[in-house]
């Protein structure tokens, strides 16, 4: 009896110990990982793309590069011939939109659990030991050095996998294995591989997922490279999602070409039907929130705070500078302090719950507050304004998780998107207003009076809106989420 080592655990390596084994030879499948097929679970999802429902042709023509490599492999085992290998493995599989195949369990785990049950019925030996060399004497293979020791072997199966995800095992080890053995090797590229950027819209846009939208990828001429429709998720150091992964195996030439990406957010639609359907979402957005009392007061309490911050934006500067020596020196410290006090706000309200059932009486009691000392810390001696806005930080991150967290919570899903649309527009709208006033007034009235009247105006808001709304705000306000 034949024996073969097959160096890799992943689908490739496990489905070609099981097809040895089939046949008869003794087989010893290598794998470092603390678990086989780790990439295979992650991958669509952690739901497994198994193979797509076409023919080879077609497939053929949706693999980019050298495609024609694979014509061999792919006559001789078809994507049907896939289907039926793990149908008869247990798996049931069902086909959704492009022809993807999935198992109907969507559970990746469900593929790679299959073949490691069919690995042990056909008692494949299994060694948690990294290959670091494939011996050869004579011009015939003779086995594999392991991490541990030398194991023997008759042939040898190379199914480590690329470069494109280090973290599962793809660390290109078996290119360098390769070419000790005389083989010639192309400089190996990562594909189907998240896309980074060093465009700051990036990282601020973190977690946010799209779908239904079209990306195209352009090279250094201008030239499309790349246009396909699908889903696609912002993360801390780029783009990433399905239709990324599928954009990146046609783009080959990063040391030579400089790429730029292009997202259609609404690719169904042209101009002048975006414009109808951008109008028609932003006015439900208003009727919902005319709707709901306790939304409508909150929301034009907030619209005066901005037109207050608005005020504040405008004054605050120029009002140091006329004051103080080295008054954009004084004006760091003072302001400085407010963003202290918003890091230390933030790192106690990750620590601390507020009680649900006093949220409403916090928060009445914070926008008083905070207009309360925005208003009259000009007054006051430089040290006494560094304290005043340590502690408008933290009330400010107070307001902020209050507000956020028991709106969102009590608006439905369907409807965040036009409610935040609303509540955005009125707090810009109050923003830009209160700037273009605050300027007009300081032209008349002394700076710090100006920002005194606006902050008294937020007070009078927060009691009219806020307090004068009690049972409608505290229903939202102290809701358990």
């Amino acid at each position: 009896m034949s024996e073969i080592i097959v160096i890799g655990g992943g689908a490739a390596g496990m489905m070609a110990a099981i097809t040895a084994a089939r046949q008869g030879a003794g087989v010893t499948l290598l794998e470092p990982n603390e678990r086989l097929g780790k990439k295979l679970n992650i991958t669509g999802k952690g739901r497994c793309n198994v193979t797509n429902d076409c023919d080879q042709e077609t497939l053929m023509a949706n693999i980019p590069g050298n495609s024609r490599f694979l014509y061999s492999a792919l006559t001789r085992f078809t994507p049907q011939d896939t289907m039926a290998f793990f149908e008869a493995l247990g798996v049931p599989l069902k086909v959704e939109r492009g022809n993807r195949v999935f198992p109907v369990s969507d559970r990746s785990f469900d593929i790679s659990g299959a073949l490691e049950r069919e690995l042990r019925r056909l008692h494949v030996r299994l060694l948690r030991e990294r290959a670091a060399a494939i011996t050869v004497e004579n011009g015939a293979v003779t086995g594999v050095d392991t991490d541990k020791q030398h194991r023997p072997a008759d042939a040898v199966i190379l199914a480590t996998g690329g470069v494109s995800y280090p973290g599962t095992g793809s660390t290109g080890d078996g290119y360098t294995m390769a070419a000790a053995l005389g083989h010639t090797i192309v400089p190996p590229r990562g594909s189907l591989v998240p896309l980074e950027s060093d465009d700051a819209d990036c990282a601020a846009m973190q977690g946010l997922s799209l779908r239904n939208v079209e990306a195209t990828v352009y090279n250094g001429k201008h030239k499309p490279v790349f246009r396909e429709f699908g889903e696609m998720l912002f993360t801390h150091f780029g783009v990433s999602g399905p239709l990324m992964l599928s954009a990146s195996a046609h783009l080959r030439r990063w040391d030579k070409e400089t790429y730029t990406l292009s997202i259609d957010l609404k690719p169904a639609l042209d101009e002048q039907k975006l414009e109808a359907r951008l109008l028609r979402d932003i006015g439900e957005g208003f009727r919902f929130l005319w709707s709901e009392k306790g939304l409508l007061a909150v929301a034009c309490y907030f619209a005066f705070s901005s037109l207050a911050s608005g005020a504040s934006q405008v004054i605050t500067l120029p009002y140091f500078k006329s004051t103080f020596e080295n008054g954009e020196y004084v004006y760091m410290l003072v302001w400085g302090m407010m963003v202290v006090g918003r890091t230390v706000g933030g790192l106690v309200h990750y620590k601390v719950q507020l009680p649900t059932h006093r949220k409403y009486a916090i928060a009445l009691t914070v926008y008083v507050l905070i207009s309360v000392l925005e208003g009259t810390y000009l007054y006051m001696p430089v040290a006494v304004m560094m304290a005043m806005c340590l502690c408008n930080g933290l009330l400010g991150v107070t307001s902020y998780t209050i507000r956020i967290s028991a709106t969102q919570s009590y608006v439905p899903d369907e409807k965040k998107g036009r409610f935040n649309g609303a509540f955005n527009m009125l707090n810009t709208v109050g923003s830009l207003t209160g700037q273009l006033l605050a300027g007009a007034l300081t032209v008349l009235l002394p700076a710090r009076l100006v920002l005194s009247v606006f902050m008294a105006m937020t007070t009078v808001t927060a009691v009219v809106f806020i307090g004068g709304n009690k049972q409608a705000v505290s229903a939202i306000y102290n809701r358990q989420q």
